[in-house]
């Protein structure tokens, strides 16, 4: 069930890069505008969602073990989230689990998880409006990770901008997790991981003016990765979930996805969708080099899913 659901308006509110009235014009009133952005803390109130994690998407670029979980701390963890949240992906997700030894995750039941959460939520007006103002092929969709480690890179950044120009709208999906002692990460406090977000935001506006900022909660925001045409995905667990949730038409993943440098993402690819893109090439997804110069304009279009 949707706890909280901002409206269309605000939801797509644009906040452009617009000069200040100072003499010096590096000054502008980005600051001003990000200060009053409002980072609602979706798990507040009860476990942590941390989704990636709990879903042990560290599998795929971290080695984690599958038995069922990394570990039985990391079981204990999803158990007891999935239990907090039974009306949201997760919850939905455990419930498909017949089997309390089946290794997580399974990349169909995540799919079916989130497939039944956009229809168990289907009388909601305003998440039917989120999702169908992804059906719009001209709009770029972007996860950028919160704060909690710290301050995107440039790098992913520039990619952005270079993206940013054959598209006539970004919208960038982020938010930020709370802490309790059961994360499943060391994280910096909400106060800086918002300051962090907040800086990665400012240095995209000092690049381009495109941009809209979604600030939904988790379960919304892999509804439209699961729906938009075009979608931009980083490095880590809920980036992740976005690739594996994809079904529109260009799906780009950046180099830095493979952010520990221990395995690789071999296996991870094997589980998108093919494409078949100009000259008769076919492969997995656009793997995007960090750049701060425009992507080439290749259109990729997604063959048939060959693998769940």
């Amino acid at each position: 069930m949707l706890r909280e659901i901002y409206a269309i308006d605000y939801f797509h509110q644009t906040y452009k890069a617009e000069q200040s009235s100072f003499e010096n014009k590096n000054i502008c009133i980005h600051t001003i505008i990000m200060d009053e952005l409002n980072f609602t803390i979706f798990d507040d109130n009860t476990e942590s969602y941390s989704i990636g994690h709990l879903l042990n998407m560290p599998t795929f670029f971290a080695n984690w073990n599958r038995t069922p979980h990394n570990s039985t701390y990391h079981y204990d963890l999803y158990k007891q989230a999935a239990d907090a949240y039974p009306d949201n992906i997760l919850g939905i997700y455990d419930s498909f689990r017949t089997d309390p030894d089946e290794p997580l995750p399974n990349v169909k039941k995540i799919k079916l998880s989130v497939d039944t959460y956009i229809e168990n939520n289907a009388a909601n007006e305003i998440f039917n409006n989120i999702l169908l103002s992804c059906e719009d092929d001209k709009t770029l969709y972007v996860h950028l990770r919160s704060g909690n480690k710290g301050v995107v890179e440039d790098q992913y950044i520039n990619t952005i901008v270079g993206l940013a120009s054959q598209y006539e709208k970004v919208v960038i999906l982020c938010g930020v997790h709370k802490i309790t002692n059961n994360i499943l990460d060391k994280l910096p406090n909400i106060t800086q991981a918002i300051h962090n977000t907040k800086i990665s935001l400012n240095k995209l506006y000092s690049k381009i003016n495109n941009i809209r900022i979604d600030l939904n909660e988790p379960d919304v925001h892999l509804s439209i990765m699961r729906k938009c045409k075009n979608l931009l995905i980083h490095k880590g667990g809920y980036s992740m979930i976005g690739g594996l949730l994809f079904n529109g038409n260009n799906l780009y993943i950046t180099s830095l996805v493979k952010q520990f440098n221990c395995g690789d993402i071999d296996e991870y690819l094997s589980y998108i969708p093919r494409y078949n893109g100009p000259n008769g090439y076919v492969g997995p997804p656009v793997v995007v080099a960090p750049t701060s110069e425009p992507v080439p304009s290749e259109v990729v279009v997604p063959a048939e899913d060959t693998k769940e």
